[in-house]
C-alpha cells in the first residue's frame, strides 16, 4: 500500500498502511523513533484514523532530539 511521508511540527513522519493495519513513525533524532501501530478489524481505515488519533497525542510530548 505504499509510504506516505511528511513533516510535522518539525519532525519526520512516515505513514504505512496495510491489510487492516496502519504504522505511524515518528521520528524523534536521527536515530530514534516512536512507532504508532494499530489493528482494527474494522479494515485499514479505521486502523489509520486510530493511528492518526493517537500520533496527534503524542507527538507534543515526545522529546526535541
Amino acid at each position: 500500500m505504499g509510504i506516505d511521508t511528511t513533516e510535522a511540527n518539525g519532525r519526520q513522519i512516515a505513514r504505512v498502511p496495510g491489510p487492516g493495519v496502519c504504522l505511524i513513525a515518528i521520528g524523534v533524532t536521527k536515530s530514534s523513533r516512536v512507532d504508532v501501530n494499530v489493528v482494527a478489524s474494522e479494515g485499514t481505515n479505521k486502523s489509520c484514523n486510530i493511528a492518526d488519533e493517537i500520533a496527534v497525542m503524542v507527538e507534543p510530548k515526545l522529546p526535541r532530539g
